[in-house]
């Protein structure tokens, strides 16, 4: 598994990509402007996300077609708009000539359960009928066990689907009498009659590219299997009839229950997207009330930790540094599976730097993540222990710092 150790340098054209990490503490949801990403539960990943390869593997995808002609599109394919990133949301939105697709995600405070709104424009002058299909791939295990066998991992998955509610439901069957795995919810609610797969092998097509499936390409229903599925993926698809000029909406939900009733019963009394953005808004000013952050500064820190999550290139560290943080990685008892980022510091009482990657640990804590921040301070040989505390009672104090002051190298 990809371990990402960052090291920022001063750089006036340093560029994070966008993204938002949305958390409750317990379920959280890393998301790119693209939409991919991933969702976790405590230390379990519930969808899978390939950080090395998110051309292929983006963990969640969203398409469209427009029923009176033409191919599928991407999500992630569309123009890029800027929209206002507002309170505990996740917002992007793509342009594709008449249409236009806002994506808005959010974490339910409350409840292990994630939400997207996508709404889709019709800003020409005739009706349309737009297919939307939404596809996640799942894991439901630990990330690094996924990631190592994933086929051997998704052997042992079994769907399910609930008419009542039109959801998809994925347990793990216990390989031993004392393991014990949540039930994953999979729901997508709108107009329409609800289309679902969650054979890959039906979905993927013989001899289709990996990043146009079968079930993409071709304008023809998904086919409702479910069960024991050697290769499971969960998608699911709404027609969408919308009148020039109008709108239209589908809302997503991925959620995580001790067992199935457990799962189902988040979709029972899973709020509106309205009340769900008034909850997590009011949530989110509490948490950076409490951290002294104010909203900009917390999405630069979501940005950050979802592209050292990603492994993202451009902030790699040379391997010197890597080699050295590694080190001290080790005497501060960081394993392989855990991001830290890493600034290399003189002076770690005034270095913008370290105050910067203090106050963005800080958030990431607080968010659920294990992310870690290592100071190498040259002239100690080893920080152990005691350093590591005289270096945390150091930066407790700093002031944050913005992006384009950093100076670590």
């Amino acid at each position: 598994m990809n371990r990402a150790i960052t090291s920022l340098r001063p750089s006036a054209s340093l560029e994070i990509p966008a993204a938002r990490y949305l958390s409750n503490g317990r379920l959280r949801s890393a998301i790119g402007a693209d939409g991919g990403g991933c969702v976790w539960f405590d230390w379990m990943a519930m969808t899978a996300w390939d950080a090395m390869r998110p051309g292929l593997l983006p963990g969640w995808s969203l398409w469209w077609r427009d029923l009176a002609g033409g191919g599928p599109k991407r999500f992630a394919d569309g123009t890029a708009v800027s929209v206002d990133m507002p309170d505990a949301r996740a917002r992007w939105r793509r342009d594709f000539d008449e249409i236009s697709i806002d994506l808005e995600a959010l974490v339910l405070p409350s409840s292990h359960l994630e939400m997207r709104r996508i709404t889709v424009r019709n800003q020409g002058d005739r009706p349309k009928q737009i297919e939307l299909s939404a596809v996640a791939e799942v894991a439901l295990h630990h990330p690094v066990g996924h990631a190592t066998h994933p086929a051997f991992s998704k052997l042992f998955l079994q769907t399910g689907f609930d008419a009542t509610r039109d959801a998809l439901l994925v347990h793990r069957r216990p390989r031993a009498s004392a393991e014990s795995w949540p039930c994953l919810v999979c729901a997508m609610k709108g107009e329409g009659e609800l289309q679902y797969e969650t054979d890959r092998y039906r979905f993927q097509g013989r001899g289709w590219k990996r990043d146009l499936p079968k079930a993409i390409g071709e304008a023809s229903a998904l086919s409702g299997t479910v069960g024991n599925v050697l290769d499971p993926i969960l998608a699911t698809r709404r027609v969408l009839r919308i009148p020039a000029g109008g709108s239209a909406s589908v809302v997503t939900y991925i959620g995580t229950g001790a067992n199935r009733d457990e799962a189902l019963a988040l979709l029972d009394h899973a709020p509106s997207f309205e009340d769900a953005t008034a909850q997590s808004a009011s949530h989110s000013l509490v948490r950076l009330a409490r951290l002294g952050i104010s909203q900009n500064d917390a999405l630069d820190y979501e940005a950050l930790l979802v592209a050292m999550l990603r492994g993202t290139r451009s902030l790699r560290a040379n391997p010197e540094t890597i080699a050295a943080a590694t080190g001290q990685a080790g005497g501060l008892g960081l394993d392989g599976e855990r991001p830290f980022a890493v600034v290399v510091s003189d002076n770690i009482t005034s270095d913008p730097a370290v105050a910067y990657l203090t106050a963005a640990q800080h958030l990431w804590a607080d968010l659920g993540s294990d992310a870690a921040v290592v100071v190498i301070a040259p002239g100690l040989e080893a920080i152990g222990e005691a350093g590591a505390g005289l270096i945390h009672r150091a930066i407790e104090s700093l002031p944050s710092a913005k992006l384009h002051t950093l100076l670590a190298s």
